[in-house]
């Protein structure tokens, strides 16, 4: 049961990571959609900065969100999933508890 517990906390720090990067990749996306086509636009690789046409960027944010919710989704799944057997070995503890007390 405890490690049920702790597999539940891990994937909801995963969603909340993941729900960050949606946020920050929709603001990113709304910041450029605001500037001229012919901007000079640039991805960052480790220390270094790649120069990158525009809406290649645009489809790697929008690649970004869509990646991030479906994890996102299957995490809640995984969630449900944790919950439901967490609660039915609760239950059945008390049974086994409830049946060596009488």
């Amino acid at each position: 049961m405890y490690s049920t517990k702790e597999q539940i906390a891990t994937s909801n720090k995963q969603i909340d990571n993941f729900k960050k990067s949606v946020i920050h990749s929709n603001l990113v996306m709304a910041e450029i959609n605001q500037l001229p086509e012919e901007t000079k636009t640039f991805e960052t690789l480790g220390r270094a900065f790649i120069r990158m046409p525009m809406p290649k960027i645009k489809t790697m944010l929008s690649d970004r969100v869509t990646n991030a919710t479906d994890k996102i989704k299957t995490l809640e799944g995984n969630i449900s999933y944790l919950q439901k057997n967490l609660k039915e070995s609760e239950e059945n503890v008390r049974e086994l508890i409830n049946s060596k007390r009488k």
